[in-house]
């Protein structure tokens, strides 16, 4: 429809309504229609807007009673509450080409209940068969190509995101302390030998699950042992899952019995993959006796267990 020199105006009528006219005076009827439904109709008397079709869902909530969940129809944002693990199926890319889906750790608990994605009929995501999120509050935002799902960003503990890369600096730490007094007489040599798994008695241990299989993990233990009836030099080794040889170790120099020894050794290793590790901290003496951990002959604990020992393991990204 052309208007030649002439003006088309429009003023506020009934009920806020933009009522039109032509040039004419002739009755207008423009009309708006989505997928062949008529959702806005526009005549002298005013503009009418229908709802048509679903509302879209904003945010979903998800919790592991619906695992495994199917992504519906109007979902748009899926808030994950990780008490236990969770898996959320995606629809065919081809389904909805150019969609986009959102996933959040909600509950900051994905890193021992991990939000595991995949596709329905086989599809794949960012070529493969299955996304995991596994840090806690992570998120990740999938998009269909059309024939395939890929990342377009995801947010890990301690930064991320920016088109799918990790942040540097710390993405998460794992801790692991006990007051519990224990003892051994298993004796750890301290001399030019990798200590062994066999050797000593083994105090502590802490897993993690890497975010990356490039970071560093570096693993701080704080020791706290006492040699009641012999002069003894104390030792500590750490150990990585089932590994005979220790990949670090340190020693406290000799002193008088009953005297308490509390130290510390920190040691720096790769991950080398996202799958779940464990070290282990063992201890022992290098001559017969008995050994104490975190206390003394009885046993005892000291300063009624707020002393303790600990495995600190931090996940470093460079």
């Amino acid at each position: 429809m052309a208007f030649s020199g002439q003006r088309l105006s429009f003023a506020s009528g009934p009920d806020e309504l933009l009522p039109i006219g032509s040039p004419t005076g002739e009755p207008t009827i423009v009309r708006t229609i989505v997928d062949g439904t008529t959702v806005m109709t526009a005549t002298s008397a005013g503009v009418s807007i229908v709802q048509s079709g679903p509302q879209t869902s904003i945010s979903t909530p998800i919790t592991p009673a619906m695992s495994p969940y199917s992504v519906g129809a109007s979902d748009v944002t899926l808030l994950c509450s990780t008490s236990g693990a969770i898996s959320v199926v995606l629809p065919t890319a081809a389904s909805g080409t150019y969609r986009v889906i959102q996933v959040i750790d909600a509950s900051g608990a994905a890193a021992a209940n991990n939000i595991t994605v995949t596709v329905s009929g086989g599809g794949t995501i960012n070529g493969s068969g299955s996304y995991v999120i596994n840090s806690a509050y992570g998120t990740a935002t999938f998009l269909s190509t059309g024939s395939f799902w890929v990342v377009v960003d995801k947010v890990t503990a301690g930064g991320g995101g920016g088109g799918g890369g990790y942040a540097t600096g710390v993405r998460q730490i794992v801790t692991s302390f006990s007051s519990a007094v224990s003892s051994t007489t298993n004796q750890l040599p301290a001399d030019n030998t990798i200590p062994q798994n066999t050797e000593g008695a083994q105090f502590l241990t802490a897993t993690i699950t890497p975010q990356s299989a490039t970071s560093n993990l570096v693993v701080i233990a704080t020791v706290g042992a006492t040699t009641p009836s012999v002069l003894a030099t104390v030792t500590a080794a750490l150990f990585r899952d089932a590994s005979v040889n220790a990949f670090a170790a340190a020693a406290e120099a000799a002193h008088t019995s009953s005297a308490a020894t509390p130290f510390a050794m920190t040691a720096s290793v790769s991950s080398g993959s996202t799958a779940a590790t464990t070290f282990r901290l063992r201890c022992g003496m290098n001559v017969a006796g008995t050994l104490f951990f975190n206390g003394y002959s009885g046993p005892t604990q000291y300063f009624g267990g707020v002393c303790s020992s600990g495995l600190t393991i931090i996940e470093y990204g460079v």
